[in-house]
C-alpha cells in the first residue's frame, strides 16, 4: 500500500520539552486551513486528500513551532550561560522558528497532491535539522553549565586556601583545613578530567561516520558528565562537612 504524500513527516519530540506542542487549535494560530468540515460536501475526494494533507501539516508545523519557542526561552534565561553562548543558541533556533513559519504560505497555496508532497519534504528535511540543532543545543548547554559549576568550585578552593594561610598567619592549627583542601582538590580534578573527556567525545561525534560509533560516543560523554556532576556533588559535601565542624571546634 502506497503511503500518503503528508506521511512524510517524523514523529520526533524535543527530548527535554515534552508535551509543549499542544493541538494548535487550542492556543490559536497566526494562520489556518479550513477544516474538512467547514468544506464538507463540496470536496471530491482528491481535494479532501489535500486538505487533510494541507491541515495535517500546518498541525505539524505549529507543534515544532510550539515545542522551540519554549526552548528558547529557557536558553534565554540561563543564568549560567555566557552571553555569547546564549545569543548563538537563541539566534539558531530563533531561524528555525522562522523557516517553519515560512512553509505556511506554501501549505495555503498547495492546490495539487504534488504541492503538498513537495512542501512535506522540505518540511521533512527541516524538522530533521532542526532535531540535530536541538541535540547540539541541549549538548552544548550541559557542557558550558559543567564548566560553570568547575570554575565556581575553583573559587571554593581558592576560598579553603585563604581560611589555611590566614589560620598560619594567626600561628593557629590548619591541618584539618589543608586536609578538607587536598580532598576537595581531589574531587575537582577528577571532574575537571571527566568534563574534558566529554568534551573531547562529543566533538569526536562530528567525525565519525558510523552510527554505532556516534552513538557509543554520546553514550561515554553523557557517563562521563554524570561522573563529574557526582565528584563536584562530592566537593560541595566536602566544604558543608568541613564547615560543620569547623564550626563545632569553636563553639562546643
Amino acid at each position: 500500500m502506497r503511503r500518503r504524500f503528508w506521511a512524510k513527516i517524523p514523529k520526533t519530540k524535543l527530548t527535554t520539552i515534552q508535551k509543549k506542542g499542544q493541538d494548535v487549535a487550542r492556543n490559536g494560530n497566526s494562520f489556518s486551513v479550513k477544516s474538512l468540515e467547514q468544506l464538507k460536501g463540496r470536496l471530491s475526494p482528491e481535494q479532501e486528500m489535500i486538505q487533510k494533507g494541507k491541515s495535517f501539516l500546518l498541525t505539524k508545523i505549529n507543534n515544532r513551532i510550539n515545542q522551540l519557542k519554549p526552548f528558547k526561552a529557557r536558553i534565554a534565561n540561563m543564568p549560567y550561560l555566557k552571553d555569547e553562548d546564549k545569543n548563538s543558541l537563541v539566534s539558531e533556533i530563533s531561524g528555525e522558528i522562522a523557516v517553519f513559519e515560512s512553509f505556511k504560505p506554501e501549505i495555503a497555496k498547495s492546490e495539487t497532491k504534488e504541492d503538498v508532497k513537495n512542501v512535506a519534504d522540505k518540511i521533512k528535511a527541516e524538522w530533521l535539522k532542526s532535531s540535530a540543532s536541538i541535540s547540539r543545543a541541549e549538548d552544548k548547554i550541559v557542557t558550558l553549565k559543567e564548566n560553570q559549576l568547575i570554575l565556581e568550585a575553583d573559587a571554593g578552593s581558592a576560598g579553603i586556601q585563604k581560611r589555611i594561610d590566614n589560620l598560619k598567619a594567626s600561628g593557629k592549627d590548619a591541618k584539618n583545613y589543608e586536609k578538607l583542601l587536598s580532598d576537595y582538590d581531589k574531587k575537582i580534578t577528577d571532574a575537571k578530567r571527566d568534563v574534558k573527556s566529554a568534551n573531547e567525545k562529543y566533538q569526536a561525534i562530528s567525525t565519525t561516520a558510523s552510527e554505532g560509533e556516534k552513538t557509543q560516543l554520546m553514550k561515554d560523554k553523557d557517563q562521563l558528565l554524570k561522573s563529574a556532576q557526582k565528584d563536584i556533588r562530592d566537593a560541595y559535601k566536602i566544604i558543608a562537612q568541613g564547615a560543620r565542624e569547623d564550626f563545632d571546634r569553636r563553639y562546643k
